[in-house]
């Protein structure tokens, strides 16, 4: 009974470890909620997102950029 309490108490602690690693390293995902445009404001994206869609129908919805180079502002493509 000892070596599955060791057992199980060591997975814990292996489990929490990675978790603890993968939440410091915050990788960044290539979508960006439209809301998140604000930290980049010398590109124009809001100006891009009005000539896209009409933003009164898409109140309340999530839009997401996913940028294919990220090196390039140009090179997205808008998501529902």
């Amino acid at each position: 009974m000892k070596k599955h309490l060791k057992l199980l108490l060591a997975c814990i602690i292996i489990l929490s470890v990675f978790l603890y690693i993968k939440q410091k390293r915050n990788i960044q995902s290539p979508f960006f909620k439209i809301d998140e445009i604000k930290k980049f404001p010398d590109i124009s994206f809001v100006d891009i997102f009005n000539n896209k869609f009409n933003t009164k129908s898409l109140s309340g919805q999530t839009i997401y950029l996913q940028f294919f180079d990220p090196r390039d502002p140009d090179d997205f493509r808008f998501i529902r």
